[in-house]
């Protein structure tokens, strides 16, 4: 058995959780988005599609691994590498991108230890 193995989906929210409750971290969160409403106001498709959740979750998961075919407006480069499935069905991988900062346009190297769910 390898180390990726032994470890699953709820030792990364324990570790999520922990960092999102740490004074020392930064915390960021988006207000809920009527998804459907806003990609209707910014997208045209025809004919008219409402998006599910399953579709939405499957696209996530693609842009996940392959985050600058996604969202090039934000990812100048990106690697993914080591996809593992874990003992709990979820997938865990590295990656590393440029991300252009959330609060001034200057990129940055980002790396990610990934899981999904």
């Amino acid at each position: 058995m390898n180390i990726a193995s032994a470890i699953a989906f709820d030792t990364a929210e324990r570790e999520y959780n922990d960092a999102w409750n740490a004074p020392s971290s930064t915390r960021f969160e988006l207000p809920p988005v009527d998804v459907n409403k806003v990609l209707k106001e910014r997208y045209g498709v025809s004919p008219g599609q409402t998006l599910t959740r399953a579709m939405i979750w499957d696209m996530e998961t693609k842009k996940a691994w392959d985050p600058l075919t996604y969202i090039p407006y934000v990812v100048s480069q990106a690697r993914s590498w080591g996809r593992t499935t874990l003992r709990d069905g979820s997938a865990r991988f590295c990656r590393s991108s440029l991300q252009r900062g959330w609060i001034t346009s200057e990129e940055g190297r980002v790396l990610e230890d990934v899981f999904v769910s």
